[in-house]
């Protein structure tokens, strides 16, 4: 099974024992995420770490992991197919564009 994630998925598994956790790292589950999700996660690196209350090297140390079990996909893998994510999500918010692209290209 593939299953794109977005930045949301990802930040809720920094949380101690969380069942997202737990689920991003199950080995028969194919993870997939755009590129921009590094980007997202840089952003709110400050709000994830306080409201998880770890340090930076515990939200590296997390991220790592996590990353391991989640394919980051460049740009380029599925750009063509932004002009119809962004149809998709239309006004609603633009920046979940990238993961209906990377869905819409089937990893």
């Amino acid at each position: 099974m593939k299953v794109v994630v977005d930045a949301n998925v990802v930040i809720s598994a920094f949380k101690r024992d969380s069942i997202t956790r737990k689920v991003l790292l199950f080995p028969f589950i194919s993870f997939y995420s755009p590129a921009y999700l590094l980007d997202e996660l840089e952003e709110h690196k400050a709000e994830i770490m306080k409201k998880a209350k770890i340090n930076e090297e515990e939200f590296n140390i997390i991220l790592n992991l996590l990353l391991g079990n989640v394919k980051i996909v460049p740009k380029e893998v599925y750009i063509d197919k932004m002009g119809e994510a962004l149809k998709i999500v239309g006004k609603i918010d633009k920046d979940d564009a990238p993961y209906f692209a990377l869905a819409l290209r089937n990893c």
